[in-house]
């Protein structure tokens, strides 16, 4: 018969002699391309746009409503200028 382990030694034992492979070893992402600053302007970059097309979707929605508040100076249409 074999000795019975504990499970949880095994287990660490286990985890200790395993190297993390794939994208989670050292150095996997060498190239000057995964840099900290590189990601940092992407996610600016990233930002200014998402903050243009929602301001601008924001825009065209509130001059497609037809509102009393005097925002929208302008009809969205030209059919709403021809009497």
């Amino acid at each position: 018969m074999k000795p019975e382990r504990d499970p949880v030694a095994f287990i660490a034992a286990r985890l200790e002699r395993a190297r993390p492979g794939g994208p989670f070893r050292e150095g996997a992402f060498s190239s000057p391309l995964h840099d900290e600053r590189v990601a940092a302007r992407l996610g600016v970059a990233l930002g200014i746009a998402f903050l243009t097309c929602f301001a601008t979707g924001l825009v065209s929605h509130s001059r497609s409503t037809r509102s009393t508040s005097g925002f929208s100076p302008r009809p969205p249409r030209p059919a709403g200028c021809i009497a």
